[in-house]
C-alpha cells in the first residue's frame, strides 16, 4: 500500500460582487449570467445592513464583463 499517495488539486478563479443590501440585487447578477450563458458552480454570501459581498465560482470567469 502507497503511504504517499498522489493528490489531485484543482483551482479555480472567484469573482466577488459586491451588492447593495437590496430585494432583486441578486436576481439581477443571476440573470445577467444566465443571459450571457455562465453557469454558477458555487456561491458564498457575506452581509450587512447595507451591501452583501457574493463570491461565485462560474464557468467562464474570463466573461465577467456582462455585468
Amino acid at each position: 500500500m502507497n503511504a504517499h499517495p498522489k493528490l489531485s488539486v484543482e483551482t479555480a478563479t472567484q469573482l466577488a460582487v459586491f451588492l447593495a443590501n437590496r430585494p432583486g440585487a441578486l436576481a439581477r447578477v443571476c440573470e445577467a449570467l444566465a443571459n450571457a450563458g455562465i453557469n454558477i458552480y458555487a456561491l458564498a454570501t457575506s452581509d450587512t445592513v447595507d451591501h452583501t459581498v457574493v463570491r461565485m465560482v462560474v464557468s467562464d470567469p474570463r466573461r465577467r464583463s456582462c455585468f
